[in-house]
């Protein structure tokens, strides 16, 4: 009897692990899809099977386990109520996070342009129906645009070629601008 007690018990130590495949399984559609696909999947898929299972684990199991399960839940709600509210801002964190060394690389690479000009390149984009919205990674060494970043306004900052929607820092000398729907670097329309 004591056996069994101990082996139901020894289950709470897997849900940690199973919670933490969970939570990386759930970040990496942000990675690698599009904006919009991105919360499709997240919608449709993670939150209805994560939430199944969760609840299906508080219906079978009882005492620790329950407890468990329920608190892996709320966390679950918060995490995707938290992602909800800042989500262009926690995409942008784990792209960067896994993608911004290879793309720094690139970016230095490429030839330096002229004095009065960034190194710039797509770090993003999406739009329907031939509305399309562009990201751009920047790289200023000089940082005029920190005071873009830190005011989160939009506005013509800097070098940037015309007026944009947003500028965040990634790091020192590095940022994600983005135009406005239907702006590129190449075609502004000052």
């Amino acid at each position: 009897m004591l056996e069994k007690e101990f082996a139901r018990e020894r289950f709470v130590w897997w849900f940690p692990l199973c919670a933490a495949v969970c939570v990386a399984l759930t970040l990496f559609p942000l990675t690698v899809s599009s904006s919009d696909l991105s919360v499709i999947l997240y919608v449709v898929v993670t939150v209805p099977l994560v939430s199944l299972v969760l609840l299906g684990i508080c219906y079978k199991r009882r005492g620790r386990q329950r407890l468990t399960a329920l608190s892996a839940f709320a966390l679950f709600v918060i995490f995707t109520a938290v992602l909800f509210v800042r989500f262009l801002d926690t995409r942008d964190a784990v792209r960067w996070l896994v993608f911004g060394k290879s793309c720094e690389a690139e970016l230095l690479a490429q030839p330096s342009p002229a004095p009065t000009l960034l190194r710039h390149m797509e770090w993003e984009g999406w739009g329907f129906a031939g509305s399309d919205t562009t990201v751009y990674l920047v790289f200023d060494p000089t940082d005029t645009l920190a005071t873009a970043a830190k005011t989160r306004k939009s506005g013509k900052f800097g070098d940037l070629p015309c007026e944009v929607f947003r500028v965040r820092q990634r790091e020192k000398e590095w940022y994600t601008v983005q135009f406005y729907t239907d702006t590129d670097w190449e075609h502004c329309t000052d």
